[in-house]
């Protein structure tokens, strides 16, 4: 109804069927530079765990891309990728609470965003594990602040929100303009942030 108005529709963070223009994170990248990251600090090998998320298309892509990084390294095995931590700190703790009730060691874990990794990292410190390393995607001053800490939180993939503002902010200016704008899809990479 907006496009009919002549209104531009501009997403941003996520896909939305029927924009004029998108403009998000390179949702796949930031899985793949998180769990490459994982991989390599245990070694490129161990037992492996995604707390995974609502079914939208950042976390989809988060998810496909962490997998194809660990799906290279054929002595990683990935044990769970189901389990919904509903990107919120309560559901990655619970997550994570029956991950450990169900697995009695395990060398990694990937977290869709920075909540569900900090619900994870108390679920772990609260039972007293710390065998496995931790990482996630967001870049919030929450989850940088924690990991320059000695914990099991080691990185996480940093969004740049600011970046994909002003280029919405931009495009959506050219198409007003009549503009004619070459790329209407466009993917910001994220930046690994990790323990010093």
């Amino acid at each position: 109804r907006a496009q009919r108005a002549g209104i531009k529709v501009i997403a941003v963070d996520v896909n939305a069927q029927g924009a004029d223009a998108t403009i998000t994170t390179d949702n796949v990248q930031a899985g793949v530079v998180a769990c490459e990251r994982l991989a390599k600090e245990i070694g490129y090998k161990g037992r492996f765990v995604i707390i995974n998320g609502v079914s939208v298309s950042s976390v989809l892509e988060r998810v496909a891309g962490c997998k194809s990084a660990i799906n290279r390294y054929p002595n990683i095995t990935l044990l769970s990728d189901r389990l919904n931590g509903t990107g919120s700190r309560e559901g990655g703790m619970e997550a994570m609470v029956y991950l450990m009730e169900e697995y009695d060691h395990l060398d990694a874990v990937f977290a869709i965003n920075d909540p569900t990794a900090y619900g994870a990292l108390m679920a772990a410190e609260q039972a007293g594990r710390d065998e496995f390393l931790l990482a996630s995607v967001d870049g919030s001053s929450f989850a940088i602040d924690t990991i320059q800490q000695p914990n099991v939180w080691i990185a996480t993939a940093v969004q740049r929100p600011r970046m994909m503002a002003e280029t919405a902010v931009e495009m959506g200016i050219a198409l007003l303009n009549g503009e004619e704008v070459r790329q209407r899809f466009i993917l910001i990479p994220a930046q690994l942030a990790t323990q010093p």
